[in-house]
């Protein structure tokens, strides 16, 4: 018999089952269930999820694990999203559900939850489609978009105008549909001018994900493939005119769809219709991923789905860059002491004990670290971390966020301090992270501390305990020892080594 799997979601507007099994290389998705709930409708308005509906999830999970039960499921992953993340009462609300049905759920993080879909469709997607193109999930709370050019992604937003979340703020326009789009409309029009100063030039093609994909496919009569749907600009244009003229009673009615789920589509449908003016292609792709069926990848094909984050990293770093020139940095410096730093991390493997996730996080913290430099020279490194606390780096999660800022404010020389509220926040086994990357960090900065094109090669290696850099030119490098001896403190009380610079001639 084949492993069967399954995944419960806590949705905004529903809980999920869905067990699946493998199928060749794809999820073959066995049984689903679905129960509609509130969760969105009371986190976005009130701030907390009431005890009632507290109750009611606990029902509803333990019929849950009854089904998986009988089909003798052997591993369940359970997961929350949006709703249960933003609730006030959110640790209550995990208790009581570990105390009442045994099962601990799994709170996403709004990077891990876009990244976990977004990766799984690139993955699906061929290169042709992906080299100038809008993503866009539509999620009940929040949108998010990727924005790529030349094949690289270049930006990255998350909005806090889900279909759920904006109809509950305007709900009461809904007797007017007129009224209810122009509210609507004019809500809206701050986010998209932030986006038409990121996106001056129109993109090709457009891909949409989200758990309203199939409900938007049916009535706009797309075209049915395996991963993507194919819908025409014009078919959704004219259901789109449609949908704001009548209202929701009425589109519920002609298209057989219940009502509260219209209520919830005819935002995420605004939304769309204006994001799609971003792009030119007739067709616009709708992926069928959902945020179920990519974790059910994740759980069924390990190996592979090692594959597809590794592919994704390359995303990471093309994030990052972009967001180091928008601060106006030197890519080319960047690039030096990104080299230097991985050399130095790579030929210390037995030592830091870390993998490639740490190394990727390395790089994007010497991409990034002097971005505070945009806004003031002056204690540029405290600006670099809280611009960096505050951005949307692709693939990268909160916690990985954190790390990267803490690493890039340690980055010039500081030596990490229990004292700091900085470096205290952070858990054991972070600081030490920290202290041994920013170590890394601090004196590949050392030795581009010029920010000039001073060496022809830089090599690494470690002997007889010690760190050996060996700088092939025919400058002066008096300014570099200088600034080694200052930046290697750090080096030598995290790793318990001596580092040195040797300076070699060129053949």
């Amino acid at each position: 018999m084949k492993k069967q799997i399954a995944v419960i979601e806590l949705a905004s507007n529903e809980l999920r089952l869905k067990i699946g099994e493998k199928s060749d290389m794809k999820v073959k998705t066995v049984d689903s269930l679905s129960y509609p709930v509130t969760l969105g409708r009371e986190s976005f308005h009130n701030g907390k999820i009431s005890f009632e509906t507290i109750e009611k999830i606990c029902q509803v999970i333990k019929g849950f694990l009854n089904t998986a039960s009988e089909y003798g499921v052997s591993e369940i992953r359970a997961i929350a999203t949006t709703a249960i993340r933003e609730a006030k009462n959110k640790d209550y609300i995990l208790d009581q559900i570990k105390v009442k049905t045994g099962v601990d759920i799994e709170v996403l993080d709004e990077n891990s939850e876009k990244t976990t879909v977004n990766r799984h469709i690139m993955s699906v997607l061929s290169a042709e489609k992906r080299n100038s193109a809008l993503f866009v999930q539509l999620g009940s709370g929040n949108i998010n978009i990727y924005v790529m050019e030349n094949s690289k992604m270049v930006d990255t937003y998350s909005l806090k105008i889900g279909g759920l979340r904006i109809n509950e703020l305007f709900e009461e326009s809904l007797d007017s549909p007129k009224d209810y789009v122009q509210v609507i409309r004019e809500y809206l029009t701050p986010f998209f001018e932030t986006l038409s100063d990121a996106i001056p030039e129109k993109l090709s093609q457009c891909i949409v994900s989200g758990n309203e994909i199939q409900t938007i496919a049916s009535m706009c009569n797309a075209t049915n493939s395996l991963d993507f749907s194919i819908m025409e600009r014009t078919a959704f244009t004219k259901m789109y005119k449609k949908a704001k003229e009548k209202g929701t009673e009425a589109i519920s009615m002609e298209y057989d769809i219940p009502q509260e789920e219209v209520e919830v589509l005819l935002p995420s449908l605004i939304v769309l219709n204006r994001l799609l003016k971003y792009t030119v292609n007739d067709s616009i792709l709708l992926s069928n991923v959902l945020l179920s069926d990519a974790v059910m990848f994740e759980m069924l094909f390990p190996k592979e789905a090692s594959f597809v984050v590794k592919a994704y990293e390359e995303f990471t770093l093309q994030s990052a860059t972009s967001i180091a020139e928008r601060f106006g940095r030197d890519l080319n410096h960047i690039s030096r002491v990104s080299s230097v730093a991985l050399e130095i991390y790579d030929k210390m493997k037995k030592l830091h004990g870390y993998k490639l996730r740490e190394r990727t996080l390395l790089q994007v913290s010497a991409i990034l670290q002097d971005i505070g430099k945009y806004v003031n020279v002056k204690n540029h490194a405290l600006l670099s971390y809280n611009t960096i606390t505050n951005l949307d780096i692709v693939g990268i999660n909160d916690h990985e966020r954190l790390i990267i800022a803490t690493v890039c404010y340690y980055h010039n020389g500081n030596i990490p301090s229990m004292d700091s509220p900085i470096y205290n926040q952070l858990s054991q086994e972070d600081r030490v992270m920290v202290s041994k990357l920013a170590a890394i960090l601090q004196i590949s900065n050392a030795i581009n501390t010029s920010h000039s094109p001073k060496f022809e090669q830089v090599n690494v290696n470690m002997k007889n305990g010690k760190l050996n850099i060996y700088l092939t030119t025919l400058k002066n490098i008096n300014l570099e020892k200088w600034a080694f001896i200052a930046k290697s403190k750090l080096f030598r009380e995290v790793y318990g080594l001596n580092a040195t610079i040797i300076k070699r001639g060129v053949l």
